[in-house]
């Protein structure tokens, strides 16, 4: 019980207390929860993204090999039809000096394994191979990871500039 020293006052609380689960998160939700998080100036790390980039010029325009090692212990995988199952998604921005975005990709990609590839991920961590052709005048790539299950989030600045021809940046 609370009580109330001062004269003339008296305490108020409810009656009760309704908790309801949050609504689930559609695809357009869950994409705009992703270019939230690309505004922000500060690389969001609750999921443990590493990326390995190779330059790949063939055909004459910049592009790059991405791949994207995550840490799978970030993730909530689900038991299903005898698999392990996940899902992220993916929005990756090209960036020039001036901050603007030149160009983006966003898409859902479903993770389904086997016990055996499971474990592999486990040990390994889950790899996603990308490519992605550079645009003119971009100098930064922004990565950004929701896994679609908790919502956590993790994100990774590639800035264009450390990218020395033919060598690759980890």
């Amino acid at each position: 019980k609370v009580k109330v020293k001062r004269p003339g006052l008296e305490g108020r609380d409810r009656t009760g207390y309704l908790a309801l689960p949050d609504r689930p998160m559609d695809k357009s939700d869950r994409i705009a929860a992703l270019h939230y998080a690309a505004m922000s100036p500060i690389e969001d790390l609750r999921l443990g993204i590493t990326a390995h980039v190779e330059p790949d010029n063939q055909g004459g325009r910049p592009n790059w090999k991405l791949k994207l090692r995550l840490d799978a212990k970030d993730l909530q995988f689900q038991e299903w039809q005898g698999q392990r199952v996940a899902g992220l998604d993916l929005l990756i921005l090209q960036r020039n000096a001036q901050g603007q975005t030149l160009d983006s990709f966003a898409s859902t990609q479903p993770i389904a394994l086997n016990p055996a590839e499971y474990q592999t991920v486990l040990k390994d961590g889950l790899i996603l191979d990308l490519n992605l052709e550079i645009k003119p005048n971009a100098r930064l790539v922004r990565v950004v990871l929701r896994e679609t299950a908790s919502g956590a989030l993790g994100s990774l600045d590639i800035p264009i500039g450390q990218l020395v021809a033919d060598k690759p940046v980890k």
